[in-house]
């Protein structure tokens, strides 16, 4: 039997922002033909391949999954030091799972849209 396809995800943030799961706020995606998550590290990389003429390259964020029995839930917590130099726009993204057993997972694919408050743009306009 093959590995199930990733889920595609789109998820939105505001850069700035905190994203913690006490708070409801976490990045969350789940499947219940993805393998036990518990213990697992949670990567999402999203940007681009290579930097371009906004500066953004790819990014990763990782966490380390709670260790419940049968996890098929996906969570990422972001902090407000990860989000808050952010690029605004939609960006590609991967979600990979190191499990337990150290095998490598992909988990989901999708988009992420990050806002940024008007007037906190990080970049001044090309005119």
């Amino acid at each position: 039997m093959s590995a199930p396809a990733p889920i595609i995800v789109h998820q939105e943030i505001t850069a700035g922002d905190d994203y913690k799961a006490a708070e409801g706020r976490a990045l969350t995606w789940q499947s219940p033909q993805w393998p036990n998550l518990a213990g697992a590290s949670i990567s999402l990389v999203w940007g681009f391949d290579q930097a371009n003429i906004l500066g953004a390259s790819p990014v990763t964020w990782t966490t380390i999954q709670p260790s419940t029995p049968a996890s098929t839930l996906a969570t990422v917590e972001l902090s407000h030091e990860q989000t808050k130099e952010a690029a605004e726009g939609c960006f590609d993204y991967v979600l990979r799972a190191v499990l337990a057993d150290g095998d490598t997972f992909t988990l989901a694919t999708g988009q992420l849209t990050i806002s940024v408050e008007p007037g906190l743009a990080l970049l001044d306009p090309i005119i």
